[in-house]
């Protein structure tokens, strides 16, 4: 028996494997909303892209408040025996798959246009800004008290990593894998580092919480990166869809696409942590946005008609809708070219706001993380020693 609890409190590969289903688990929703959620408003509901756009911007600026929400909720919360994080993935895996689910009801499309954007409306903010933050946020925080270690804690990034581009291969599966995965994160993880509870007395205020953000540079710095670099995604992964069937006429490379952007993942996720261990992650960060902005400025400005091409070059950026209209099965050419231009303009400017963001924000680089890591160490060897 003692050798049972022995075993279980030593961080190990079962924790990074239950990690890393917890994002495999949140990529099945995410990810399938990414790339088809706009084609299926749009070509399937018959709504208007600016619409859709319009509801997009909206939930973006929800989520800057919903997730502060959900930060303060989860630090309030009283922990229980299976620790403060892991039980908000028990609670909420089976949410956010219905509410998934129900953002994709086909049946829709006989309503009125009325309906169809309220359902839009209703649906895509109980799942995204609700019930998705609501498994995230915990989910995102669950690193910390993984392991005190922080090389434990840069395995568990990169294995989060390789779940979210197996998500990409198996997007398919959806609502019932993500619940699957998510339990599988719960049941394979175990929390180690115990935080307390703050009380009322000594939490802040929504206002002071906003104000420390802005006034903390690092933080600020990294939200603004983070923002960034989900939107450059988003935006990657939704125009993908149009780029590949209206622009090129070519359904199946967008599966060449889509899987051209997995293989470098998969080779270099073994090298992550040495990597960033050498360089430093702020670096290591930088270098790569900058790679993604000019590999989508070089497509901008070649504007080219081959997709073997665009795919070759798009791996190397890995590390308003321009007057569409839904009902058009073949679009004119204007549009076609906005749709490209859109494809690789946007994305090379947000990468590149996410490489000046660390740059010029962020200032925890690899020698102020050392010397970070040095006082924290003799603070606890003091501690020990008194």
């Amino acid at each position: 028996m003692e050798g049972k609890e022995k075993e279980e409190d030593t961080f190990g590969i079962k924790d990074k494997i239950g990690y890393m289903f917890g994002d495999f688990g949140n990529d099945f929703t995410f990810l399938f909303a990414s790339i088809f959620l706009m084609v299926f408003y749009t070509k399937v509901l018959g709504i208007s892209a600016g619409i859709v756009g319009t509801l997009f911007l909206i939930v973006r600026c929800m989520d800057a408040f919903t997730d502060i929400t959900m930060g303060r909720i989860v630090d309030r919360s009283k922990p229980s025996k299976e620790g403060r994080f892991r039980p908000w993935i028990l609670r909420m895996c089976g949410p956010v798959a219905i509410t998934s689910f129900f953002m994709y009801q086909v049946g829709m499309k006989n309503t009125s246009i009325g309906v169809k954007i309220v359902y839009m409306f209703v649906t895509y903010i109980l799942w995204g800004s609700i019930c998705y933050t609501a498994i995230n946020i915990p989910y995102g925080s669950m690193a910390s008290v993984l392991s005190p270690d922080a090389d434990d804690r840069a395995s568990l990034s990169t294995f989060r990593s390789v779940g979210a581009v197996l998500a990409q291969l198996v997007a398919g599966g959806v609502s019932i894998a993500a619940t699957v995965c998510y339990l599988l994160c719960y049941f394979l993880t175990t929390e180690r580092v115990k935080i307390e509870t703050k009380s009322m007395q000594d939490s802040t205020s929504f206002s002071q919480t906003i104000k420390s953000i802005l006034s903390n540079r690092p933080l600020l710095g990294m939200i603004l990166a983070a923002l960034l670099l989900l939107v450059a995604q988003i935006v990657v992964q939704s125009i993908n869809q149009y780029l590949f069937i209206d622009y090129f006429k070519n359904k199946k490379a967008l599966s060449i696409m889509t899987l051209s952007g997995v293989l470098p993942s998969f080779i270099l996720a073994p090298f992550a942590v040495p990597v960033s261990r050498k360089f430093g992650k702020k670096e290591i960060g930088i270098v790569g946005s900058i790679c993604s902005a000019l590999s989508y400025f070089l497509l901008f400005f070649i504007h080219t008609k081959s997709v073997i091409l665009y795919i070759g070059i798009n791996m190397l950026g890995f590390l308003g809708m321009v007057g569409f209209n839904s009902a058009k099965a073949i679009q004119s050419q204007e549009v076609l070219d906005g749709i490209y231009n859109i494809a690789t303009l946007l994305p090379g400017i947000l990468y590149l706001g996410v490489a000046l963001c660390l740059l010029f924000f962020y200032p925890l680089n690899k020698k102020q993380v050392e010397e970070n890591i040095s006082i924290l160490k003799q603070k606890r060897e003091q501690e020990n020693i008194g």
